[in-house]
């Protein structure tokens, strides 16, 4: 079981928290769990809520892409309204597994 991380960003958008195991979008391997929290579509992956990287995928470069498929994910940016560092997602790269 994984541990749910309970910090101020978790408070600030209601206190509901989930993990999700995140597949690719194209040949549906599995990448990533990671928790999201509160309500909504992923925009983003804050790389501070990712639990588990099946794959060992880059998470430092600029652009990521699926190590099956070379599909690109997203590329890593700082967020700047909460300055922390995210995964900003291609439109329908990943889907939810579980």
């Amino acid at each position: 079981m994984i541990k749910i991380k309970n910090d101020r960003f978790r408070s600030s958008r209601g206190g509901a928290s989930k993990v999700l195991t995140l597949g690719c979008g194209s040949c549906r391997s599995i990448i990533f769990d990671y928790q999201k929290d509160g309500k909504g579509n992923l925009i983003r992956l804050y790389l501070d809520r990712i639990t588990n990287n099946y794959h060992n995928v880059e998470l430092q470069s600029g652009s990521v892409k699926c190590p099956a498929c070379s599909r690109a994910l997203g590329n890593i940016s700082i967020y700047k309204k909460e300055n922390r560092v995210a995964l900003f997602l291609e439109r329908g790269a990943l889907v939810k597994l579980s």
